[in-house]
């Protein structure tokens, strides 16, 4: 699952300004440091806290992240003379214990609710479509994710032998790989028919083969795709962004938003695998 509002993923170490303040304080200074240092000025940071751990001997900020992809909660540390600030895992030198899981499980906010309820007007589904089920899922996902190859291609399966369990929609969500992308959007246009049987070979073999699969049928022409084409490419992902997609796989079942492979098997009743 990518996140570009990540900047502690960025961030080794950095200076907070010294000065003699307490409790209040020093989540102003926490405040404004995260201020001058997110990477994007559109993030909003909410719900902050900062409090000190006896054991850790440091203080520990935990706040929530929010920009248009949604929510999602951070936390890092600061050393005991509130200079210096730290991202990561956290031992004690000694006896080499992790507390990281412990810090997290006190300080850090809850997630957001991955299952929940979306506006239906904030998305487009776009066909073809497979099966004729009254349950509409719209899938959003990438061939490079190995939980969304594994998902991806047991549904295709299911709807094969039962048309009537949903209707499939399919939307790219990664561009890691324009050709792959690319190459799934000639042929959603193009050749229709054949979408699905693309769709497949993408979550079931290697990139380069599922390339080659569309280069002998039809050529190269849709390696230089089109304005248009990269338009709805990007539309995709930011429209999956817009409805708090975070992370794949991720599913729309009706008006209900699913993200996490677990989360999806036991949302359709898919079972464990």
């Amino acid at each position: 699952m990518r996140s570009k509002g990540a900047l502690f993923l960025l961030l080794l170490l950095f200076l907070l300004p010294s000065s003699s303040f307490g409790q209040e304080g020093i989540e102003k200074e926490v405040r404004e440091f995260i201020r001058k240092t997110l990477p994007n000025r559109k993030i909003k940071v909410k719900d902050l806290k900062v409090a000190f751990d006896q054991e850790a001997d440091l203080y520990v900020a935990s706040f929530i992240i929010k920009d248009k992809r949604g929510q999602r909660p951070m936390m890092f540390y600061i050393s005991k003379d509130r200079k210096l600030v730290f991202v990561g895992k956290v031992y004690q030198l000694k006896s080499g214990k992790d507390l990281t899981f412990r810090l997290a499980a006190r300080y850090l906010p809850p997630p957001p609710r991955r299952v929940r309820k979306i506006k239906k007007d904030l998305l487009t589904l776009r066909g073809p479509s497979l099966g004729s089920g009254d349950k509409k899922v719209v899938i959003i996902s990438s061939p490079t994710c190995p939980h969304c190859r594994k998902l991806v291609s047991e549904l295709i399966e299911l709807v094969k032998k039962d048309p009537n369990s949903f209707t499939l929609f399919y939307k790219h969500f990664s561009l890691s790989s324009k050709e792959l992308a690319r190459a799934l959007e000639y042929v959603r246009e193009k050749h229709p028919d054949s979408f699905w049987e693309l769709v497949q070979i993408c979550y079931q073999k290697k990139r380069d083969e599922a390339i080659r699969w569309v280069k002998e049928k039809w050529g190269n022409d849709f390696l230089e795709g089109s304005k248009e084409m990269d338009e709805r490419i990007k539309e995709d992902v930011e429209e999956a962004e817009k409805i708090g997609v975070d992370g794949v796989p991720a599913a729309v079942v009706d008006d209900t938003l699913v993200i996490g492979e677990r989360r999806i098997r036991e949302y359709l009743k898919l079972g464990k695998r």
